[in-house]
C-alpha cells in the first residue's frame, strides 16, 4: 500500500512538471522566421548591398594579385557608413547611351562623368590606404603600377543589382572596393586613381559605340597604342599590358576611335616593354586558336600556360 502511495505522488509530481513546462514553452518558441530553411543550394552574394552594410565599424577585404607569376594579397579597412552615404546620395549622371540616329553624349559630357567619380576628397583616403600598402610591397615603381592594375583586374566583373545596373550611373573607387565587384567603367574609374596617387600620368579610353572603358598608362611611345602616349590597360579581366585584341560585345574586338579623357599628368611606365613582348606572344598564340579551332600542343600550350600564370589570366583555352 505504501509502495503505491508513494507511486500515486510520484506521478502527481510528473504531471506538475509537465504542466510547468508547457506553460513555459512560450518563453523558448523559435519564431517562424528563425526556422532553418529546407535542404538545397543557395548561392553565396559575395558582393555587399547598401542597405545590408552595417551602420558603423569598419569593414575589412582582402584583394588578391598576381606580379611574375607570385600570388599576394592587400587587406584594407573601409568605413561602411561613408558606402551608405555614397549609395543614398545622387552620383554623377551622364546622358544615355545614344539610340539609333539619335545624337551621340558629348565628349566633354563624358569627361566631366568620369573626372566627378575620380575626384572625391572623402574617398581619398582609402585611395591613399591602399596606394600605401602596395609601395609596402615593393620598391620597384614600375611594379608597383603592377599590382594596382594586377589587383584592379582580379576584382570580379558584376553589377550591383540594387544600385548600377540599368540606370546609368556608375559605383565610385570605395563602393567598388567594398562591393569587391564592378564593371569595366568602375574598374577604370579606381586603376586610375590608384595610378594617379602613384604618380602615373593616365587617361581613360572611353569606347561609347561598344558601351567599353579601358586605362591608358603613360610609356615610352613605342608601346603606347595607337600612338596615343597611353599603353592600354585592359580592367575588366586579367590581360597583359598593352593587348588590346581582346573579344568585346559578342566576339568582336574594340573599333573606332576612343573618347581619351585625360586624368593626370605624371610619370611613364618605362618598363612595359616586357609586357609588351609577352602581349605579342600571347595575342599571336590565341590568334591560332581562333584561326584552326583546335587547342593548343607542345610548345605553345607551355608558353600560354606559363603566360597565364605570369599574370594571373584566369584561363587559357587552347
Amino acid at each position: 500500500m505504501k509502495r503505491y502511495i508513494l507511486l500515486i505522488g510520484v506521478a502527481a509530481v510528473l504531471v506538475l512538471i509537465a504542466a510547468a513546462l508547457v506553460s513555459l514553452s512560450g518563453f523558448f518558441s523559435l519564431p517562424e522566421s528563425a526556422h532553418l530553411p529546407a535542404a538545397g543550394p543557395i548561392a553565396p552574394d559575395i558582393s555587399p548591398q547598401p542597405s545590408s552594410a552595417p551602420s558603423s565599424g569598419a569593414v575589412s577585404r582582402t584583394y588578391p594579385y598576381v606580379l611574375r607569376g607570385e600570388n599576394g594579397t592587400i587587406r584594407l579597412d573601409l568605413d561602411p557608413g561613408l558606402y551608405n552615404r555614397l549609395a543614398a546620395g545622387a552620383p554623377p549622371s551622364v546622358c544615355p547611351a545614344p539610340a539609333s540616329g539619335a545624337d551621340p553624349c558629348p565628349d566633354e559630357e563624358i569627361a566631366r562623368f568620369y573626372q566627378e567619380l575620380i575626384v572625391r576628397p572623402e574617398e581619398r583616403p582609402y585611395i591613399s590606404a591602399l596606394v600605401q600598402q602596395i609601395q609596402e610591397k615593393t620598391d620597384v615603381r614600375d611594379d608597383q603600377a603592377r599590382i594596382a592594375i594586377s589587383l584592379v583586374q582580379q576584382i570580379p566583373y558584376r553589377y550591383n543589382q540594387s544600385y548600377a545596373q540599368g540606370s546609368g550611373n556608375l559605383r565610385s573607387p570605395s563602393m567598388v572596393l567594398y562591393d569587391q565587384s564592378g564593371i569595366c567603367d568602375e574598374k577604370s574609374v579606381l586603376l586610375t586613381s590608384l595610378l594617379e596617387e602613384l604618380g602615373y600620368g593616365v587617361v581613360l579610353f572611353s569606347f561609347p559605340d561598344q558601351q567599353h572603358t579601358a586605362v591608358g598608362i603613360r610609356s615610352p611611345p613605342a608601346f603606347s597604342w595607337n600612338n596615343t602616349g597611353y599603353a592600354f590597360v585592359e580592367t575588366t579581366f586579367p590581360a597583359i599590358v598593352t593587348d588590346d585584341k581582346g573579344e568585346y560585345g559578342g566576339g568582336g574586338t574594340l573599333t573606332g576611335p576612343p573618347v581619351i579623357i585625360p586624368i593626370a599628368d605624371g610619370g611613364s611606365f618605362d618598363s612595359v616593354g616586357t609586357e609588351y613582348a609577352d602581349a605579342l606572344t600571347f595575342i599571336r598564340l590565341r590568334d591560332l586558336v581562333r584561326t584552326s579551332g583546335d587547342r593548343l600542343t607542345g610548345e605553345d600550350r607551355t608558353e600560354a600556360e606559363a603566360l597565364c600564370r605570369k599574370y594571373g589570366m584566369h584561363s587559357c583555352s587552347g
